[in-house]
């Protein structure tokens, strides 16, 4: 059983280090993600991508070494921070296309949110409680609020790129 178990985790760690390395790849391409990643070598391998991804998988090592107790619930709360913004950008750039075809800059789509605008403050509501219960989590959702300083960065960085390509 353990060689079945054994046998399974690195098939799914061969599948992410495949997938993220050409996505990320994909995004560099596309102006999406640091020019670096796009990175090829002679045998047209992401390489900047799947070293990108095997520091992430280091670091979920060293953090398994130092709390092993806690670890799936940080890598959790992490994982939740980047669904929790994700979502919050989605909202934002649907309210901002419903700005845009009011004002004539663009067309009009056959999907409208029900109850918007009221709805899309609703659900960034939503998830700013979210982050908000999560930071009562103590210690790991608190600790996990506290880094997202750090994680601010990336998510103010994207923030503008939206702002400036008007996503």
């Amino acid at each position: 059983m353990n060689i079945v178990v054994l046998t399974a985790a690195l098939s799914s760690l061969n599948s992410g280090l495949y997938c993220t390395g050409r996505i990320l790849r994909s995004m560099a391409m596309g102006g999406s993600a640091p020019s670096f990643m796009a990175k090829m070598s002679r045998q047209h391998v992401p390489y900047a991508g799947i070293l990108a991804t095997l520091v992430v998988y280091v670091v979920g090592v060293f953090l398994n070494y130092l709390v092993p107790s806690r670890v799936f619930e940080i890598v959790l709360n992490f994982a939740s921070l980047g669904i929790i913004a994700s979502w919050a950008f989605i909202i934002v750039c649907q309210m901002r296309l419903r700005k845009a075809i009011k004002e004539g800059k663009a067309a009009d789509v056959s999907f409208k949110l029900p109850g918007a605008p009221f709805t899309s403050w609703l659900t960034l509501l939503f998830l700013l409680s979210v982050l908000v219960l999560m930071a009562f989590d103590y210690p790991n959702g608190t600790y996990t609020i506290a880094a997202a300083a750090d994680y601010r960065y990336s998510a103010g960085y994207r923030l503008v790129w939206c702002a400036q390509t008007r996503c």
